[in-house]
């Protein structure tokens, strides 16, 4: 027989469960029983046990989808320092963009908008979560210095339009949905004005 342990210890299977378990001692000699008494307490005695197999199946459950969400975590994070540092040698590389390394380094890879995975067609696509502090121009600078870190890593456009890219692992396509992908993280002090929303 098996027992339940996704869900209550006490359920009508488990219940029955005590029951065979009791009946198969009692038939089997292994225990002899004198009266309804001692049964129902090696009942109890089995439901207890089950009561503690299910906090042990509990805490594991727990711990695997602790672990799960800090590794998705960990992956979410990788990306979002992979972009921060990818516009910061953008702005390293371009004389005319280098006024902008002290903001960039006040900005830090908390103040780069994060992505979400996603499956379209079979291809991987990631979706922005913009900052709802960030204004649209600073948005709109941050996005202009992805095209140029692209058109570095760009090596060849063949007739059909495709592009292929130099060394390393492919670009990743992030795409921004508006309003919906918006997220509260805690602002950025000591940027300049602008780049902070009027709204906010």
């Amino acid at each position: 027989f098996r027992i339940y342990l996704i869900g209550e210890p006490s359920s009508a299977w488990n219940k029955g469960a005590a029951r065979v378990f009791t009946e198969w001692l009692t038939i089997n000699q292994k225990i002899i029983t004198e009266n309804e008494y001692e049964i129902d307490r090696i009942q109890k005695a089995f439901l207890s046990h089950i009561r503690y197999l299910h906090s042990l199946h509990l805490k594991s459950t727990r711990s695997r989808q602790a672990q799960d969400a800090k590794a998705r975590r960990s992956v979410v994070d990788g990306r979002k320092r992979g972009t921060y540092n990818s516009r910061a040698r953008v702005i390293k590389e371009f004389a005319a963009l280098r006024k902008f390394e002290q903001t960039w380094n006040t900005l830090g890879v908390d103040g780069t908008s994060s992505d979400e995975e996603i499956s379209r067609g079979g291809q991987r696509q990631y979706i922005i979560h913009n900052l709802e502090w960030r204004s649209q121009e600073f948005t709109g600078f941050c996005r202009k210095l992805d095209v140029l870190h692209l058109s570095k890593r760009k090596t060849k456009v063949d007739a059909y339009g495709n592009i292929t890219f130099g060394r390393g692992a492919s670009p990743r396509q992030r795409l921004e949905l508006g309003n919906y992908t918006k997220t509260k993280r805690t602002p950025i002090v000591g940027l300049p004005i602008n780049c902070y929303d009027e709204l906010w």
